[in-house]
C-alpha cells in the first residue's frame, strides 16, 4: 500500500463504514482515507487529488474500475473465479478488517500454527489466467471440483425455482410483493410460524432450508423454546444463538467472519444451534432479534435466513411483520383450524394484515 490517499468505494455502505473505521485504528502516517459508494463520486474526487491506493468492491463492472487512475488497485471479491484486471488484486471480502489491512500492506496474515493462511493470500488477474490454464487453484486443486467454501461464495440468482417451493396460497391468490425487512441488502427474512404445535413444523423449515441452499447460501435459525437440540442438529459446534447475540453486540463490523467459525452444516444449509435455556431467549427483545437479523443480511454471505419461531419469542408479531415471507404449516383438523382462524384474528386487530398477505399456508400430513 502507497502512502497518500487510500480510496474505498462499495455498494454496502454498512460494511464499507465498519471497515474505515477498523482501518483508521491502524492508520500509519502519511495515509488519508477516503469512502465513497459510486464509481462517478470517486471520479470526481481523482479531479482533485490523487488515488494511490483503490479498495473498490466487484460488484462495479471491470470497465468502470478501470476509469479511476489509482497506483495500487484492490478488489472485494467473493470468489476466487470473480474476473480481475491484470493490474488488480483480489482481497476476500469475508475475512478480518485486519486481514484485509496486512494484505494491503504487503504482510502475510498468520493462521494459528504460525503459517500463512491460504484464504489470504492476494489473487490477482494474472495469477488467475496461470491457473486456469493449467486447470488448478493456488492450492493445487483441481478447478473442475468445486468445494463447499466456493459454493457458498459464488454468486446466485435470488429467484427461487417456484416449482421447488411448497404449494401456494389455498386460494390460488398471488403473493403480493413486500419490501419485508428494509435493510438496503438483497437478502430476505423467511419466517416459519404455526399456531398449531406438533405438526413437524421444525422439520419443514430444515426441509425448506436445504431446498433454498441449493442454490443459493442460507442460514436457518430456531427461536422455539424447545428447539430439540441434537436431534435436529448433529453438527455440534459448541456455540449457540446466544453466542452470537453477544458478538453482534461487541463486533458488529466482524459478524460475518464469526458466523462461519460458528454455523453448522446440513448438507448444503447452515445453522447456527439454539439457545439450550428458554430463559434466556425470553429475556432478547423483538428489537434486539432484529438488529442481530439486520446485522446478519448485511454483513454476511446469506441471501436467506430462515427464522424457526415459537410462541414464547419476544416481539413475535413484530418479527414476522419484518419477514418477505411466513409460511404457515398446519393440518386438517377441527382444532387446528380454530386456532389458524383465531391467529388471523389476532393479527388483523392489531393492524398486521400485511402478515396475512405474504402468509403462505402449507398443509402437512398428520402424524
Amino acid at each position: 500500500m502507497h502512502e497518500g490517499n487510500l480510496v474505498i468505494c462499495d455498494q454496502e455502505q454498512q460494511y464499507a463504514r465498519n471497515l474505515l473505521q477498523m482501518f483508521a485504528r491502524n492508520r500509519e502516517a502519511g495515509i488519508q482515507m477516503y469512502l465513497f459508494h459510486t464509481v462517478e463520486e470517486v471520479e470526481r474526487f481523482a479531479e482533485q487529488k490523487p488515488v494511490h491506493t483503490l479498495l473498490i468492491d466487484k460488484e462495479y463492472p471491470p470497465e468502470l474500475r478501470e476509469q479511476i487512475p489509482a497506483a495500487e488497485r484492490y478488489v472485494l471479491i467473493t470468489s476466487r473465479q470473480d474476473p480481475l484486471a491484470e493490474n488488480e488484486e483480489g482481497v476476500y471480502r469475508y475475512q478480518s478488517a485486519e486481514a484485509i489491512w496486512l494484505q494491503m500492506r504487503h504482510e502475510p496474515a498468520e493462521a494459528q500454527d504460525g503459517r500463512t493462511s491460504e484464504s489470504e493470500k492476494p489473487c490477482t488477474g494474472e495469477r488467475r489466467k496461470k491457473q486456469q490454464n493449467s486447470g488448478t487453484d493456488e492450492r493445487g486443486n483441481s478447478l473442475t471440483k468445486a468445494n463447499t467454501d466456493e459454493r457458498r461464495q459464488a454468486q446466485h440468482d435470488p429467484k427461487t425455482d417456484p416449482d421447488e417451493l411448497p404449494e401456494p396460497k389455498p386460494d390460488g391468490r398471488k403473493q403480493k410483493d413486500s419490501a419485508g425487512f428494509n435493510t438496503g441488502t438483497k437478502g430476505e427474512l423467511i419466517g416459519v410460524y404455526s399456531p398449531v404445535h406438533r405438526i413437524g413444523k421444525t422439520r419443514f423449515a430444515l426441509e425448506l432450508g436445504r431446498e433454498l441452499a441449493k442454490k443459493e447460501p442460507v442460514l436457518y435459525l430456531n427461536l422455539e423454546e424447545y428447539a430439540g437440540g441434537g436431534y435436529y442438529f448433529p453438527d455440534q459446534t459448541g456455540q449457540t444463538l446466544a453466542d452470537l447475540l453477544y458478538y453482534s453486540r461487541q463486533e458488529k463490523g466482524n459478524l460475518g467472519l464469526r458466523i462461519s467459525t460458528m454455523a453448522g452444516q446440513d448438507g448444503a444449509l447452515d445453522y447456527i444451534l439454539p439457545m439450550p435455556y428458554v430463559q434466556d431467549m425470553q429475556g432478547i427483545s423483538g428489537e434486539e432479534w432484529l438488529g442481530l437479523f439486520g446485522q446478519i443480511l448485511e454483513n454476511c454471505i446469506y441471501q436467506k435466513v430462515i427464522l424457526d419461531l415459537g410462541d414464547s419469542v419476544d416481539g413475535l408479531f413484530q418479527i414476522l411483520e419484518a419477514c418477505h415471507t411466513v409460511y404457515t404449516p398446519y393440518i386438517e383438523d377441527g382444532a387446528a383450524r380454530a386456532k389458524l382462524n383465531q391467529y388471523a384474528e389476532n393479527l388483523r386487530k392489531t393492524g398486521r394484515e400485511q402478515v396475512l398477505e405474504r402468509t403462505i399456508q402449507k398443509k402437512l400430513k398428520q402424524r
